[in-house]
C-alpha cells in the first residue's frame, strides 16, 4: 500500500462536458490507470451526494435517449474496476453521510450493487451521544 496513488474524478464537474472532451479525460484516465495498476489506485470521488441522487432519478429520464457524461462515468468505473479482471489493485473511495450512502440502493441498479460498495462508518461525538455524521 505504500505505492497507492490516489486520482480525483469528481462527477460534478463532468456535468457539462461535450462528449468529445468527456472521451479525452476517459482516454487519459484509462491510460493512467493501465500504466499505474500495477502499484495501486484509489479513485477518489469525493462526496457522493450528488452522484447517488442523480442515479436514483437516472431510471426516469434513461430512455429520453440523451448524452450525459455523469452516466458516462459511472458505468466505467464499474468497468475499470471490475471490467477485465486485470485491475486487482484498484479501489473506489467517497464521502457520504449515513442518509446518502441509504439513498445508493436506489436505482436500477443500485449504485452500492454495481460498485461494491462497502460504508466504513466515522462517528462524531462521545459515546453516550453517538451519531453519524450529518
Amino acid at each position: 500500500m505504500r505505492f497507492v496513488q490516489f486520482i480525483s474524478v469528481l462527477f460534478f464537474t463532468l456535468k457539462n462536458v461535450s462528449r468529445q472532451e468527456y472521451e479525452e479525460k476517459l482516454g487519459e484516465l484509462r491510460s493512467f490507470v493501465k500504466s499505474s495498476a500495477s502499484r495501486g489506485i484509489v479513485l477518489y470521488l469525493g462526496d457522493l451526494n450528488w452522484v447517488f441522487e442523480y442515479w436514483s432519478k437516472y431510471g426516469e429520464q434513461k430512455n429520453i435517449g440523451y448524452y450525459c457524461p455523469v452516466e458516462y462515468m459511472i458505468i466505467e468505473i464499474n468497468k475499470l474496476v471490475y471490467g477485465d479482471g486485470e485491475n486487482k489493485k484498484l479501489w473506489i473511495m467517497g464521502i457520504a453521510t449515513f442518509q446518502t450512502y441509504n439513498n445508493c440502493k436506489n436505482g436500477n441498479p443500485s449504485l452500492e450493487t454495481l460498485w461494491n460498495l462497502h460504508p466504513l462508518a466515522i462517528l462524531i461525538g462521545d459515546l453516550t451521544k453517538i451519531s453519524f455524521i450529518k
